[in-house]
């Protein structure tokens, strides 16, 4: 069995209309703290996203740029190679294979 506790409740005290409007700027202060406190770091949290993103996108576009100035200056190379070099069975299947797929 479980005891029964009684609780005493006393009498409580009244507060005046200056001390329950200091209550009540004390709480408002200290939501607002906290509210802009969490503001600020989802803001800080958003602003690191962006710069991952960003920072993502500008390293892509580069290596797109670099890859096709690669892909330029090995033009002339592949070109010289498929002229003077014959292509070996393998290489002639493959290319026949490749004209032959359906899309």
């Amino acid at each position: 069995m479980t005891e029964q506790r009684t609780i005493d409740v006393r009498k409580q005290r009244k507060m005046t209309a200056r001390e329950t409007f200091r209550l009540c700027l004390s709480g408002i202060k200290h939501r607002l703290l906290r509210s802009m406190l969490t503001l600020s770091v989802v803001s800080l949290a958003v602003a690191f996203f962006m710069f991952l993103l960003a920072e993502n996108g500008f390293m892509a576009a580069i290596a797109r740029g670099i890859r096709q100035r690669l892909d330029e200056q090995r033009l002339a190379g592949r070109v010289l190679n498929k002229l003077y070099n014959p292509a070996s069975a393998a290489e002639l299947s493959r290319r026949l294979g490749n004209s032959l797929k359906v899309e």
